[in-house]
């Protein structure tokens, strides 16, 4: 009679062995779990000093909206008394830095005027002697010539003065449009919500730039 070889069984996988490992020790591991989770929630305050989240990386949606319907309310409201000065009121380009300045004190920041001529198309055969103002018209220039930007500031209550957040709104402010009244409504809507807020880090500035010559954003100091 000749001798059977005995059968050997095939060893399970790992993942199977550890499953069953985890079932006949379910208690034990079930216990070690639950300590495990009460020592990282005593540890939390100490993790998360180390760790830092980006704004960057909230998902949109994510945050409940700040922006109340009384804010878009008068930002609306801010948009029709743009829109309601009388045309013959604005021929000199100031009604509207004035008013907007107006509602920037009012919710208490801080403002200040940017005053420019229109650079000339001239040539000027010493102005590379007399400097970068030799282009910028100094004869018959009346005040509705001039531009004005309108510059408001918020200081925050959490910063250093060292950085600031820039909103640019241009308008035509002998001209202006319905989008461009738009455009600072929503400005001043942001604002108001800005200036009420204890959390800010950096200072806001809104500038109200005035494009009546065709450039937003005039370097020349008048």
């Amino acid at each position: 009679m000749a001798d059977t070889e005995p059968v050997v069984k095939p060893k399970p996988r790992p993942i199977i062995r550890i499953g069953l490992f985890l079932i006949s020790h379910s208690l034990f591991v079930s216990v070690i779990c639950c300590t495990a989770g009460v020592v990282a929630l005593l540890l939390l305050p100490a993790l998360a000093k180390n760790t830092y989240i980006s704004e960057n990386a909230l998902m949109p949606g994510s945050a409940s909206p700040m922006l109340s319907n009384n804010d878009a309310s008068e930002g609306h409201n801010f948009m029709n008394r743009i829109l309601n000065l009388d045309s013959e009121t604005i021929k000199s380009g100031i009604e509207i830095p004035e008013l907007i300045a107006k509602h920037i004190v009012e919710l208490g920041g801080e403002v200040n005027y940017h005053k420019f001529q229109p650079n000339s198309n001239k040539f000027h055969p010493l102005h590379f002697f007399l400097g970068p103002d030799a282009g910028v018209i100094q004869e018959n220039c009346s005040c509705s010539s001039y531009g004005i930007n309108t510059v408001g500031i918020i200081r925050a209550p959490r910063g250093d003065g060292k950085e600031a957040i820039v909103i640019v709104t241009p308008y035509n402010s002998v001209k202006i449009t319905t989008g461009q009244a738009l455009s600072l409504g929503v400005a001043y809507s942001v604002f108001s919500l800005l200036s009420r807020v204890t959390w800010l880090a950096k200072d806001i500035i809104w500038l109200a730039a005035d494009s009546k010559h065709g450039n937003m954003l005039q370097l020349q100091h008048g």
